[in-house]
């Protein structure tokens, strides 16, 4: 059969973020039609499945090998056949490159139990759901597995939340969408996903692209876990409000640089008039300062991507006894002050 390489490759490449080279399960590392139109990954975490017009029989076939060939021919089509134990493919009108891939007929691969509901229930996302998504992952920590609620965040109603105990974040959306817990390590597939609609289920949360794409995501979640949402007086802090140099900013993404890549940390205090910025990591420390139009006297630790997502929204905070908090149309921040060690 004929097929239109850079739409087969789009959809190989959409089907990459549920495959594995580490996981014991057979297969992870592979792309399944499912001789139904379908094609399949799975890696315990994270499914996708992409419908096709192909008719593909039943098999399994290595994924990094088939985003290779198609990668490797400039080719606008290819023809694909199959053996028992081959895929085949060659370019149209181009025979210097054959390939022959090895699949397997049998599917050992456990992702049945865990394909979305038949249901019409999918809820459409608000136009604001992946702004919300993208600055809550910024406070879940990656490394939780003392505390597996921290590396969530908490969907409810018209809210979205997340901490690590320290830091907090609450994000309004634009409609309610139901209530779930979605993974943070998932969030950067679901933002390339660009999902238009939503489905919790009770092991799993789905996430459905547009009808072009005819691609459904699905993100493993919490069960019975109890997220301890603040109560609203504990986001109008009284203290002292202050507004952040407008520099800040670039002093941040200077830092960036010199934080641990998982769960960073950029550690803030004031020393007179002056506001310096500390990053750390295993073989690096580094330190830049700003001046300040008035002294001051607090310390806290964020991570950059919390506070430069929250500078575009506004550079007014307050400081209260024990803590800074921010808000901006949608979004609250709370981040607990630390004292002298």
């Amino acid at each position: 059969m004929k097929i239109n390489t850079k739409q087969f490759l789009e959809q190989v490449n959409s089907l990459l973020p549920a495959t594995s080279k580490t996981s014991n399960m057979p297969q992870a590392d592979s792309i399944i039609s499912d001789g139904d139109n379908r094609l399949i990954t799975f890696n315990d975490e994270i499914l996708m499945i992409v419908t096709v017009d192909y008719d593909f029989p039943q098999f399994t076939v290595n994924a990094i090998d088939l985003q290779n060939r198609l990668k490797s021919t400039k080719a606008s089509e290819i023809e694909i056949s199959f053996t028992k134990r081959e895929m085949r493919i060659s370019n149209v009108d181009d025979e210097s490159q054959k390939t022959k891939l090895s699949i397997e007929s049998k599917i050992m691969l456990p992702y049945d139990k865990s394909n979305p509901p038949s249901t019409e229930d999918w809820v459409s996302l608000p136009q604001n759901f992946i702004d919300g998504l993208t600055i809550c992952e910024t406070v879940c920590l990656k490394k939780a597995s003392v505390a597996p609620l921290f590396a969530y965040i908490y969907i409810h109603d018209d809210y979205m939340y997340a901490t690590d105990d320290e830091r907090y974040i609450r994000f309004k959306m634009e409609a309610s969408i139901g209530t779930g817990f979605v993974n943070s390590k998932a969030v950067k597939h679901i933002v390339k996903h660009t999902p238009v609609q939503i489905l919790f289920s009770e092991n799993w949360v789905y996430f459905k692209g547009d009808e072009a794409e005819n691609c459904v995501m699905g993100v493993r979640t919490l069960c019975d876990e109890n997220f301890g949402v603040l109560d609203e007086d504990v986001w109008e802090t009284d203290g002292d409000d202050i507004t952040f140099p407008d520099e800040l900013s670039k002093k941040v993404d200077e830092c960036s640089k010199f934080c641990e890549k998982e769960d960073p940390l950029l550690e803030f205090e004031t020393n007179d008039a002056k506001l310096i910025l500390t990053a750390r990591k295993a073989k690096a420390i580094h330190r830049t300062s700003i001046d300040l139009t008035e002294p001051a006297e607090y310390k806290f630790a964020v991570a950059p991507d919390t506070i430069k997502r929250a500078l575009k929204m506004t550079t007014h905070f307050r400081f209260g006894n024990d803590r800074l908090t921010m808000s901006s149309e949608n979004m609250s921040l709370l981040v607990q002050l630390t004292g002298e060690e």
